[in-house]
């Protein structure tokens, strides 16, 4: 029995009650309703507007929705033309889905892949899946790979995604029996998405693995693999190399081949790896020698044999996302093997990622690891008054380099960003896998690291401190890893890293690079692993403190956060808060013209000593009021403030009275 027949049989008592309590079936009803022509025609913004609620990839990202459906990106006559013509055209479904995502006559700003196969899928629920991840979950457990033609389109693959479904579909109605009146697809839909959610029913092991890839020597072979759709090896005189029973076998036959030389072990693990543990969602990464890349694609397919090609007969298909020539630094090359798993390959990886963009791509995310949400750009960027070009560059920053400080006035947000940046670098909001600590004057090597510490007794005995805890939970796992420190100027950095100052920098980790502690015993080497990144946060106003160590500064990247005041998107969230317009204008104006005279008094101050956004941003019970402002002025601004000007009282009082001004 087919695996897909055992858990149809699982459903079928189910079913109902699960079909009951979806919104699949209401969903369903709008947007038949919604794409009627003559409806179509007379639809104004607010009818529009409307799909945003009927559209799970918008509720899961508020940001994506706001900027689809928040405000008009064309006219409205556009968007009554292009459903129209997607709903109700005369060009065939897939051409009608292309020109729909893809061609501007047609195409609706920041609606992206997830929304409209999501939209196809109620729309021509008989031929399209909506190919979110439960979908691709499905087709990988029930082994149902699409035949995707070279050079396929977006609309064609949705369509042979669902052909490929069909042995399933025709099941479901053998067994399970149709339940609803939607389209039988997104009925089917419903089983994958009931048996995706069962923690029994998923995959056991849900890590994709990354690999690089050769293209032949010159580079010669991605031409073909990018046009075709698929990556292969230089085994043509093999055969079918599933018949080979181990990796000596092939090792054998290569040895065999005309003027072969040496033991070609490592042609021959390529070869099996190639063919059995490459696997569908996995990520290949096209390269050329050391230090070329040419594309980035996730495998959809497993090892495939046909002996009907002239070349390549050994493939896997692969969905490229991006192409180009991308040189990588003389440092940072990889082996020029065959095929290499770099899933390992933290660094490397993420910096491949990053050059050629791919960290921002979402149309194929990981599964959801138990205890962990998903957490993308956009949930990030929610609320957080940093423009999305910048907030991406300091991510890109911060994957490159590993250690960064972000440093900024008071009540910028700093500790807020350092939150987001973890989560967002680490793709899942898992606070099991973010630490943080605040460091003080007082702070030693004995609390970060490792010391001698008094035990209940009064006794003294070795204690791990936080920081090497941290290191050990990471060196155990492949994800990353993120360890904050609040304040980080305020530690003596020396004191407290000792021979961590070495370890922390990016190209001194892993375990080659472990040294021995001053307290630690034979054989208690220590390192700092590969996937362990560090955020500090510094208070450049802090006149206290004395200036950041040079060798801190050469190990991290200093990223500068100012306020936000008169920032659209701190003016919606004081909206968003229940802040009166004339209060928002009042916050705005005032206090930004309060950080103007701050920044011109360069002599005692400067543009480090500026107001934070964040004294403004009401906290949870707090009624934002004219009197919550004159209080937050008074007890917070007005004390920051004479310490600023300590020796000059007529600049504190000049700014109270301007700032309390009815």
């Amino acid at each position: 029995m087919n695996k897909w027949k055992s858990d149809l049989e699982i459903y079928k008592s189910a079913a109902d009650a699960h079909l009951a309590e979806n919104t699949a079936v209401k969903y369903a009803a709008f947007f038949a309703d919604f794409f009627r022509p003559e409806a179509i025609k007379t639809y104004e913004w607010a009818d529009i507007q409307r799909i945003g609620e009927h559209l799970h990839s918008f509720q899961s990202m508020t940001l994506a929705k706001k900027k689809a459906l928040g405000n008009p990106n064309h006219e409205i006559e556009h968007y009554r033309q292009s459903f129209l013509y997607l709903a109700h055209g005369e060009d065939e479904i897939p051409t009608r889905i292309d020109r729909f995502y893809g061609d501007s006559r047609y195409s609706l700003r920041n609606f992206g892949r997830g929304a409209v196969s999501e939209i196809c899928a109620y729309l021509f629920a008989d031929q399209v899946f909506m190919r979110n991840s439960r979908d691709n979950w499905a087709a990988e457990r029930y082994e149902l790979i699409p035949d995707y033609q070279r050079g396929s389109t977006f609309g064609q693959r949705l369509l042979a995604f669902g052909m490929a479904m069909q042995p399933l579909v025709e099941d479901y109605v053998a067994i399970v029996g149709r339940r609803t009146d939607l389209g039988l697809n997104l009925e089917v839909d419903q089983f994958f998405s009931y048996m995706y959610e069962q923690k029994e029913m998923k995959p056991t092991s849900p890590q994709k693995n990354y690999w690089a890839i050769g293209t032949g020597s010159d580079g010669g072979m991605w031409k073909e693999f990018r046009e075709g759709g698929f990556v292969g090896g230089d085994f043509l005189d093999l055969g079918d190399l599933r018949a080979f029973k181990d990796q000596e076998a092939i090792a054998e036959a290569l040895r065999g081949r005309e003027g072969a030389e040496g033991s070609k072990k490592i042609d021959a693990l390529a070869a099996w790896q190639f063919t059995h543990e490459m696997k569908p969602g996995d990520v290949v990464i096209a390269k050329q020698g050391f230090r070329r890349v040419f594309g980035v694609g996730t495998v959809r397919s497993p090892y495939q044999f046909d002996d009907s090609r002239d070349t390549f007969r050994n493939i896997c298909q692969v969905e490229w996302h991006v192409s180009g020539d991308w040189q990588l630094p003389k440092d940072r090359g990889v082996a020029p093997k065959t095929l290499t798993k770099v899933t390992s390959y933290g660094n490397w990886l993420e910096m491949v990622l990053t050059l050629t963009g791919m960290q921002d791509k979402e149309d194929d995310p990981e599964p959801v690891i138990a205890g962990a949400t998903r957490y993308s750009i956009e949930m990030a960027l929610d609320d957080l008054f940093i423009p999305a070009p910048t907030f991406k560059e300091m991510l890109a920053q911060f994957r490159l380099k590993q250690n960064i400080v972000l440093q900024g006035p008071p009540g910028v947000g700093k500790t807020y960003v350092a939150k987001r940046l973890a989560y967002t670098l680490m793709g899942e909001k898992d606070p099991t896998r973010v630490e943080m600590v605040q460091f003080h004057q007082s702070y030693a090597y004995e609390d970060f690291i490792q010391g001698l510490r008094p035990n209940k007794e009064g006794q003294f005995q070795l204690q791990d401190g936080i920081f090497y805890r941290f290191c050990k939970k990471a060196a155990d796992d492949d994800r990353p890893y993120v360890f904050i420190i609040d304040e980080i100027n305020r530690g003596n950095m020396s004191r407290i890293l000792g021979e961590l100052m070495m370890l922390i920098e990016v190209d001194k980790r892993g375990s080659e690079w472990a040294v021995s502690l001053t307290y630690g015993g034979d054989g208690e080497d220590f390192y700092v692993p590969e996937n362990v990144y560090l955020i500090g946060t510094m208070n450049t106003a802090d006149r206290s403190l004395a200036m950041v160590d040079y060798a801190l500064r050469r190990r991290f990247s200093f990223l500068t956060l100012a306020p936000a005041f008169g920032v659209q998107g701190f003016r919606d969230h004081l909206e968003k808060c229940g802040v009166p317009d004339p209060l928002i204008a009042k916050i705005n104006g005032r206090i930004a013209h309060l950080n103007e005279r701050i920044a011109d008094d360069t002599k005692s101050l400067g543009p480090s000593f500026r107001i934070g956004h964040s004294y403004f941003c009401p906290r949870k019970g707090d009624e934002p009021t004219e009197d919550w402002y004159r209080r937050v002025v008074e007890y917070e601004i007005v004390p920051l403030l004479e310490e600023y000007w300590f020796d000059d009282n007529s600049k504190v009082r000049l700014a109270r009275e301007e700032l309390l001004a009815s």
